[in-house]
């Protein structure tokens, strides 16, 4: 699965806003604060048995992506101005 796929997947089940997750399924919502503790759902989600860490995902998704960034890339190599 390419991590474009993972983030994909990632984001059918999770909405990021400013630094807080937010279940899709069911509302539950964590701050970035508590990322490290279990995240909660309500008892009749679907991923309420799943155990998933969303910011630990999103991590891992994020990094496969790399530090590439094109615009970086574009505006380091246009040439010196004379």
């Amino acid at each position: 699965m390419t991590p474009l796929d993972r983030l994909l997947n990632w984001h059918s089940d999770w909405r990021v806003s400013s630094s807080t997750v937010e279940c899709r399924h069911c509302g539950a919502l964590q701050h970035e604060d508590a990322k490290s503790e279990l995240f909660e759902h309500d008892p009749t989600c679907k991923l309420y048995q799943a155990r998933i860490n969303p910011w630990r995902e999103l991590h891992e998704i994020t990094t496969a992506f790399g530090r590439s960034d094109p615009v970086i890339r574009e505006s380091s190599a246009r040439p010196a101005s004379s």
